[in-house]
């Protein structure tokens, strides 16, 4: 106990570097411990650019999806527009939202797997200050 009270901060990279796996594995479960609970992981980690950039380009897709399914849906069924195709815009349309959502559902795990990744590469002064994070 007076130990831990007496460490400084190099003793603790000491520590660390010397079992740098312990320090990957609580940053592991942390974010399992997230995920198991229902916190959103792209709003309570923190993702670099990149990776939040995964999520924000998969979301605006999906919500340009939805704007031109709409559009498609409100042309007026008129023999004219059919002539010029508005069904197969229509169908069209359904399937790049299907996509888009798709792509969306798998946006967050992409960006969770590219946040393992860069942690575990990371020096031991990146893995203590996300372990720091997380446990706030």
């Amino acid at each position: 106990r007076q130990k831990i009270l007496n460490a400084t901060l190099d003793d603790v990279v000491n520590m660390a570097e010397k079992d740098r796996t312990t320090l990957l594995d609580a940053i592991k479960d942390l974010t399992d411990y997230q995920d198991e609970v229902g916190i959103l992981f792209e709003k309570f980690s923190s993702l670099n650019a990149t990776e939040q950039k995964v999520i924000d380009d998969a979301q605006k897709a999906l919500e340009r999806a939805k704007v031109e399914l709409e559009d498609a849906e409100n042309k007026p069924d008129t023999w004219w527009n059919n002539l010029w195709g508005r069904k197969s815009k229509i169908k069209k349309a359904q399937e790049a939202l299907k996509a888009a959502e798709k792509t969306r559902a798998a946006a967050d795990n992409k960006a969770k797997a590219m946040f393992q990744a860069r942690i575990e590469s990371a020096d031991v002064q990146t893995l203590l200050s996300e372990l720091s994070y997380k446990s706030q």
